[in-house]
């Protein structure tokens, strides 16, 4: 990412929170617009947990958009596809925790509110879904094909992955690497991977929380070769790529060491007890010493980067507000509300890479100090 012609900063906090959360966010850098903390692909008019609140202030992702335009759309994510950052593009929810149906309060049943689950199958037409989150598509009574102790999690007995798969040509459901290598791109139209019952990996975010700093910078590093790889199969002459994160952690190096001191090791100054610390450093949670520790650490409302390359590029500069995301990709890719554009044409890609007769916005995102839609 550092090689990234273009840099801006993004401003995080929520509309009615300076300490953000992942939904929040992911509903600005998605949709365009800021939203309440624990509120998913709904306007600032919507209430957390309070389902009565959700109609009519739904709000639109940049994936809606594109689909609704035309153009084939994917989430890949070694989170849960029900997660609140991959959440975004497809569901509008009063609550972020409202996994499935069995999470849902009965108030909002009753109201007519769906799960997160739910609108994954019902809301969007998206043609690859890759990630983890089995067992919220799958009825209590159903075991899992993996782990024979796990069952699924629905209470009204649906099937969603069979629901994704009627009224589909050329659709596939896979839920391990055998079936997705057998998987012929040339006869498929959709597909869905899901290849855990909750999360695949997705611990940059999950490692800070729990002070374990190695754990989320291994995952962060990870994240860059993804994103390498994802360089490979595209042209950057048609393609737009952007990395950025939705919030950042309390998480920070501190110390006077030399160049060269391990990431994980002791710094060189001691305290007054003559005591060493930690070249890393955490602000709260269970790595911070005080009289009285929280059982995992929360976000702060510092700026995250955001990483661009290829057509439009040039759009991501100085400091701005999250939502802007959106709208950038949005008129890079001449979607709505920018439809009405004109781009320029664009020159024959290398022809080791797919040629394509419009612009494709290829959009990484993520959360945390660094990053957090994971690839697989």
């Amino acid at each position: 990412m550092d090689r990234f012609p273009h840099l801006a900063l993004s401003k995080t906090y929520n509309v009615d929170q300076q300490m953000p959360d992942s939904a929040g966010t992911a509903t600005a850098y998605l949709c365009g617009v800021k939203a309440n903390y624990g509120t998913l692909g709904l306007s600032a008019a919507a209430r957390r947990s309070q389902c009565s609140t959700a109609k009519g202030n739904e709000v639109k992702s940049v994936l809606h958009r594109a689909r609704a335009a035309g153009k084939s759309v994917g989430i890949v994510t070694t989170t849960r596809v029900q997660h609140a950052s991959p959440g975004a593009n497809y569901a509008h929810v009063a609550d972020r925790d409202w996994y499935s149906d069995a999470q849902l309060p009965a108030s909002a049943s009753t109201e007519g509110c769906k799960d997160i689950a739910y609108q994954l199958v019902h809301n969007t037409d998206i043609n690859v879904i890759l990630g983890g989150g089995r067992q919220y598509m799958l009825p209590k009574e159903t075991q899992d094909p993996e782990y024979p102790t796990v069952t699924g999690d629905r209470t009204d007995k649906t099937n969603l992955i069979n629901e994704w798969l009627k009224n589909k040509t050329n659709a596939h459901y896979v839920w391990n690497k055998a079936e997705l290598n057998a998987v012929d791109e040339r006869n498929t139209d959709y597909l869905m991977g899901l290849f855990e019952p909750k999360d695949n990996s997705g611990r940059i975010d999950h490692g800070h929380h729990d002070s374990e700093a190695k754990h989320a910078l291994y995952e962060a590093v990870e994240f860059d070769r993804a994103i390498a790889r994802a360089a490979e199969l595209t042209s950057e002459l048609d393609t737009l790529t952007v990395v950025t994160a939705d919030h950042s952690h309390v998480f920070t190096f501190g110390g006077n060491s030399p160049r060269g001191n391990p990431v994980m090791g002791l710094s060189s100054k001691s305290g007054t007890d003559k005591k060493p610390f930690t070249t890393t450093l955490y602000g709260n949670g269970p790595g911070y010493i005080a009289n009285k520790t929280r059982p995992d650490l929360n976000y702060t409302i510092t700026n995250v980067a955001i990483f661009a390359k290829g057509p439009m590029s040039h759009l991501f500069h100085s400091v701005q507000e999250q939502s802007y995301i959106a709208h950038a990709m949005a008129f890079a890719a001449c979607i709505e509300p920018y439809s009405d554009c004109y781009l320029q044409p664009i020159p024959e890609p290398d022809p080791d890479h797919a040629a394509f007769n419009q612009l494709s916005v290829c959009a990484m995102l993520l959360s945390l100090l660094t990053f957090f839609i994971h690839f697989l």
